[in-house]
């Protein structure tokens, strides 16, 4: 019976010592999933910082092709107002010269006169 008890207690030992082991491995793998959480963790704030990045950088982007568009159309008001000055100076500019021309002709026949009576003067 001693032999019994022994062979019980051997077994009971072997037992524990199986248990002992499983329980280590346990702990290792309880130890690695815990790292795997604060892994995984780090990476989902790593993630949110990303996507704040990437919306504040949409909102930017937004913002600035809101004003570019608003500059291309301040550009292109501008661009035809200046369109309509120089069609409204290049039509008094035409007008200009047509006087000019139309006074150099009116010059020209008074000289004409004064020359004609000049010389009916001269002559009579």
């Amino acid at each position: 019976m001693a032999t019994t008890v022994a062979q019980k207690v051997k077994a009971c030992l072997a037992a524990l010592e199986t248990l002992r082991r499983s329980l280590n491995d346990v702990d290792e793998d309880y130890a690695e999933l815990e790292t795997s959480r604060v892994q995984l963790d780090d990476l989902k704030r790593e993630l949110a910082s990303a996507k704040e990045q990437l919306t504040t950088t949409k909102d930017v982007a937004v913002a600035e092709g809101a004003e570019h568009s608003r500059q291309q159309q301040l550009h292109a008001q501008e661009q035809e107002r200046c369109r309509d000055e120089t069609n409204r100076l290049q039509a008094q500019l035409r007008d200009l010269n047509a006087k000019i021309k139309d006074a150099a002709a009116k010059h020209q026949n008074i000289l004409s006169g004064i020359k004609a009576l000049q010389e009916r003067l001269g002559a009579g």
